[in-house]
């Protein structure tokens, strides 16, 4: 069983984390799997009451509940078993299965953030309406999706908003070039973001490895730099096929653990269309810490901004009073110049 479980982890493997902090340990038992987050992997503004920490966590679980099926075993899952360890995000029990194969298995591995530009193209009715179907058990809450080219382009604007703050928020910004792997050798850094995947031009990229120093952001600030990424991202953002969203009625942990269960399902069906997807959840993460009246953590000007951002997202995406989890773009795109890569099973397993 051991043999099988260490499989299933190893395949399972390929789950999207903030900047590819990766921030999860596990532990085997006789019958299956205990995950355990690690607040120091992520200590990010946007990982508030560790809640994107626990939408990677949910992306973990839905992987490992769709290979456990190719080898023969369902799973149960009991989330937060233990109130008195908070870090102990889920009990994974493993029993045989019926027989039953997740069509989503092959695409695990093969599932990217893909940050090129998309072609301004809708998505067919076919595609929406399959991932609008999309389900995952114990979890009200679903997915919306906005095509229409006129609401694409608005959210695209309010959503690089995130861009802005995140470069003259010192704490975001020190947390994003302090997780980026340079050149080559980024490959070997299995828990950092490899800077080919932020699909830059040469220029681009040698502006953006100036600017991981906060005084010289500072100074380029000065000129309207911040804004000026925020626009350059903005176009491209509003070339995409649908700009999506997983909404909820609750704001809980588990929400956000099961919503991360709902995001990998969408991502993973998307693949298997053939189509690209990047996360643009910033916005969304960051108006946690609003929904928690902790603004210390952001200027009052930066708050406004998300504040009144998501009044008006809410809008477009129609989501009411309803939570907005994650958001993200989808679309048709060449592939990724390059991916980020997971630390191997060895180093996620409690000894």
């Amino acid at each position: 069983m051991i043999e099988k479980i260490t499989k299933i982890l190893t395949e399972a493997n390929f789950a999207p984390s903030g900047d590819n902090c990766q921030p999860w340990k596990f532990k085997i038992t006789p019958n299956g799997l205990l995950l355990f987050n690690l607040p120091e992997k992520d200590k990010s503004v946007y990982n508030f009451n560790q809640k994107a920490a626990y939408i990677s966590h949910g992306a973990f679980i839905e992987n490992i509940k769709i290979a456990a099926l190719a080898h023969g075993l369902k799973t149960t899952i009991n989330l937060f078993p233990d109130i008195k360890n908070p870090d102990l995000v889920a009990e994974l029990d493993f029993s045989p299965s019926n027989g039953e194969i997740d069509n989503l298995y092959e695409f695990i591995e093969k599932r990217h953030t893909n940050r090129k530009p998309y072609l301004a193209k809708p998505i067919s009715e076919n595609q929406l309406s399959e991932l609008l179907n999309l389900k995952v058990d114990s979890f009200d809450g679903k997915i919306v999706m906005v095509t229409a080219r006129e609401h694409i382009k608005t959210l695209a604007q309010l959503l690089s908003i995130n861009e802005k703050i995140v470069l003259q928020n010192k704490k975001l910004h020190q947390f994003l070039f302090g997780n980026i792997s340079w050149g080559q050798e980024g490959l070997q850094k299995n828990d950092k973001m490899f800077i080919k995947t932020l699909e830059m031009n040469p220029l681009q990229q040698f502006v953006f490895k100036l600017c991981s120093s906060w005084k010289i952001m500072n100074f380029f600030d000065k000129f309207g730099l911040a804004k000026f990424i925020s626009k350059e991202n903005s176009k491209i953002y509003s070339n995409s096929g649908a700009i999506g969203a997983i909404i909820t009625s609750k704001n809980s942990k588990t929400d956000f653990v099961q919503g991360g269960r709902l995001l990998q399902r969408t991502w993973l069906l998307a693949t298997s269309m053939g189509l690209s997807l990047q996360p643009l959840a910033g916005m969304a993460l960051l108006n946690q810490i609003l929904v928690a009246g902790q603004r210390q953590a952001l200027s009052p000007e930066h708050a406004m901004e998300i504040e009144d951002s998501i009044k008006h997202i809410s809008t477009l995406i129609n989501s009411g009073d309803e939570n907005i989890i994650f958001m993200f773009r989808v679309g048709e795109s060449s592939a990724p110049s390059a991916v980020t890569p997971r630390l191997p099973v060895e180093e996620i397993l409690s000894k």
